[in-house]
């Protein structure tokens, strides 16, 4: 299969279920040991109908969401990509092994407004990023120092601040960059934005899809069949507990075929508790999935991890998600969507590309940066367009080299 456009269709709002290489181990899932039989076809539009409304009345109980979390990435790099980093960050001498294996911890603070789809978030290393040989575990580097950064993201716009000036292992300044948004999930999944409803809410709410999918099967005559493959509904139990699975096989290319895999738990609140990816030959792309706990009677995870599987279904890529702190329905500032939560010291700069403005951070406030006569500031220029490619560099290779 292309890979460029497997991967463009394993993009499902802002849950991306990765495509990469290696020796991880997934844990085993209890969902494997449960015997599955076929829902019948009579009950299919019923059980479907039940199934939305409850993910839906749980999730529209939230008005606000607020989270500390653990993060916690593992991840095997390429020869091809590891070199560069070793090269030019981590100024490695001697050839690093073909199989590179990278730890890192993360501290996550998450707001959400669900009015208003506002969401904040700060990410926060937690001691150095180290760099493993995959073959026999051995460390063989380590990038020290802090990384830091923060995301506005809204409908409308989104906010990047980078903590880009370092010394003595602390932050001490950062740079903020405002820029339009056109699809807002697209640019939480682009920038990595960790949401914690990845389970309940991707492009579309959970519910949108199930509606979808319970409309085309009125239209087949209950027929789950796209191209050659068929798509099945079955109904399971672990003990008491009824569990709901749907596959379902979508159409990448004219031959190309990829299938969803979902399951929903009662004991979950009858949300999402598992999402994978599957090649046609049903060989996993990418596992997503959820442990829940209760908040003032609302279903909300506490817990999320993500798989990425190699073709030959060893594990690429580990992203643990465990959700130290929680609260729901509080009040959040007004300030916390705006430059002012963003940790901006005296004489940072906050650039705004919707209105082609810069402005300079003094006594809690952003004052603007008049632009100069362009004849007389060439050399000016010259040295400003350096320093932003420096910072633009350093994010991207950051962002490698943390997992952020």
């Amino acid at each position: 299969m292309n890979n460029s456009k497997l991967s463009m269709f394993c993009i499902i709002g802002s849950v991306s279920l990765f495509c990469m290489f290696s020796p991880l181990k997934a844990e085993t899932d209890y969902l494997d040991k449960i015997k599955f039989k076929p829902i019948a076809k009579e009950h299919v539009d019923e059980t479907l109908t039940l199934l939305s409304a409850a993910i839906q009345g749980n999730y529209e109980q939230i008005r606000t969401w607020q989270a500390d979390i653990d993060a916690y990435t593992e991840m095997v790099h390429s020869s091809s990509y590891i070199e560069s980093v070793f090269r030019d960050i981590i100024k490695y001498k001697g050839t690093p092994p073909q199989n590179t294996l990278s730890r890192s911890n993360r501290k996550i603070s998450i707001m959400i407004d669900t009015q208003s789809e506002y969401v904040y978030e700060r990410s926060v290393r937690q001691g150095p990023m180290r760099y493993f040989d995959a073959k026999d575990n051995n460390e063989i580097a380590a990038v020290t120092g802090p990384f830091e950064k923060a995301y506005i993201v809204t409908p409308t716009y989104y906010i990047d601040c980078l903590g880009n000036k370092k010394k003595d292992d602390a932050i001490t300044g950062y740079r903020a960059i405002k820029k339009p948004v056109r699809h807002q999930r697209e640019t939480m999944m682009k920038y990595d934005i960790f949401d914690p409803r990845l389970m309940i809410y991707m492009a579309e709410p959970v519910w949108n899809y199930l509606d979808m999918w319970r409309r085309k099967l009125q239209e087949n005559n209950g027929d789950w069949k796209i191209g050659p493959h068929s798509g099945k509904f079955e109904e399971g139990r672990d003990g008491n507990d009824i569990v709901y699975h749907l596959l379902l096989p979508a159409k990448v290319t004219e031959n190309e075929y990829v299938f969803l895999s979902l399951f929903f738990a009662e004991k979950a609140g009858w949300n999402m508790v598992k999402l994978e990816t599957l090649m046609q030959d049903l060989k996993v792309l990418g596992r997503m999935q959820a442990e829940y706990c209760v908040v003032d009677g609302i279903y909300i995870p506490k817990r999320i991890t993500a798989y990425n599987f190699n073709e030959d279904q060893s594990v690429s890529r580990i992203e643990d998600y465990i959700f130290a702190k929680q609260s729901l329905n509080k009040d959040i500032a007004k300030n916390t969507f705006t430059y002012e939560n963003l940790g901006l010291k005296n004489g940072d700069i906050f650039e705004d590309k919707i209105e082609g403005k810069e402005y300079k951070y003094k006594d809690a406030k952003l004052v603007e940066i008049e632009k100069k006569a362009e004849k007389n500031n060439d050399a000016e220029k010259k040295s400003e367009v350096e320093q932003k490619e420096q910072i633009t560099s350093g994010d991207t290779k950051s962002t490698a080299v943390t997992g952020n």
